[in-house]
């Protein structure tokens, strides 16, 4: 038991954490329950009294606007911004958080200690080899599915929860990050394609070193200019 607990400990580590990391079971950890499915036919496009944003699948998708919202859920499909939310079945693994509303059938709210911190227990199930093994556990049918028992034999190495929030808080800077350097690379990307319009239309030209202006461009057919091969031999 004490070389398992020893292996346990993470390659790189604060160096103001020397407890050792425990390995436990999900199953003696956290709780999970299941979404609630609602048809099509009672569910709202826009809030009504007493309704709940409904979570569904149509929410992961990239960019879209579709939303329904559902009338007196049950308290237990009802989820807040503090819960962690996971797809269990489609896009099996997918985790949601931050989020309120109502849950679809197709999720697993988990509901995780004191002893726990949020980010860390979401760090990892993103992480790549929980994801592959509960894509494992999911099956290899056309839909995978993760049923609750498969789900709690996922095995958790975590220590104390000081040390949780510590690699929590540095994790979550590393995501900002990210978030800034991709919202600089996008803007970057429309710079560049907003000055190569501006470029190829000669609304902007540069000058010679002596700043006199170039040539006028000349305008040909690619056929005089350029050979157009198709990876066994040239086009006419």
């Amino acid at each position: 038991m004490m070389m398992k607990q020893k292996q346990n400990n993470p390659i790189l580590r604060f160096s103001d954490f020397k407890d050792k990391w425990k390995l436990d079971k999900l199953k003696n950890i956290v709780k999970i329950n299941q979404g609630l499915q609602i048809s099509i036919s009672n569910r709202f496009t826009e809030y009504v009294e007493n309704s709940y944003f409904y979570i569904t699948n149509e929410f992961l998708k990239s960019g879209t606007k579709k939303k329904y919202y559902i009338q007196n859920p049950p308290a237990s499909v009802i989820c807040t911004k503090n819960d962690i939310l996971m797809t269990r079945t489609g896009n099996t693994g997918e985790v949601v958080t931050d989020v309120e509303g109502a849950f679809h059938n197709n999720f697993f709210k988990i509901a995780y200690p004191s002893y726990i911190n949020k980010v860390f227990l979401v760090s990892f199930l993103k992480k790549q080899s929980t994801q592959i093994q509960i894509l494992r556990y999911a099956g290899a049918s056309t839909i995978p599915d993760l049923n609750h028992s498969d789900f709690y034999r996922l095995e958790l190495s975590y220590p104390e929860v000081e040390e949780q929030q510590k690699i929590s808080s540095f994790l979550s800077s590393v995501v900002t990050k990210i978030e800034q350097l991709s919202k600089k690379k996008t803007l970057l990307e429309q710079y560049k394609k907003g000055m190569m319009q501006k470029l190829f239309s000669q609304q902007i030209r540069f000058k010679d070193d002596q700043g006199n202006e170039f040539p006028d461009w000349e305008e040909k057919k690619l056929k005089a200019i350029a050979r157009i091969f198709d990876g066994t031999h040239q086009t006419p």
